[in-house]
This record gives C-alpha cells, structure tokens and sequence, in this order.
C-alpha cells in the first residue's frame, strides 16, 4: 500500500464491452472509473476506455 500513489492503473476494456451498446459501456466504465479513483493507486479519467479490436 505503500506504493499504491505512485503505482499507475490503466484500464482498457476489450471484446466484451465492445459488445454492449455505447450506453452501457459508459455507465459501466463511469463504475470502474469511481473504483478506481477511490481505490488510492495513481489513476486518471481518461486512463480508462473500450480499446478497438485492430
């Protein structure tokens, strides 16, 4: 824990979020998001997203 603030968490959801609708991929990405910024380690909004397949 004691290297949690400087331990960057990235967050790249794949193939099973590509295939919700873009509305649930973003309330879901918004709970991740919540998680995470709460969690302690070093983390950023924009840090998370739904990668492409290519």
């Amino acid at each position: 824990k004691e290297s949690w603030r400087e331990t960057a968490i990235w967050l790249m959801a794949t193939a099973g979020m590509r295939m919700l609708d873009v509305e649930l991929q973003e309330k879901n990405l918004d709970s991740c998001i919540q998680v995470l910024r709460s969690s302690g380690f070093k983390f950023c909004y924009n840090w998370a997203s739904v990668i492409t397949d290519t």
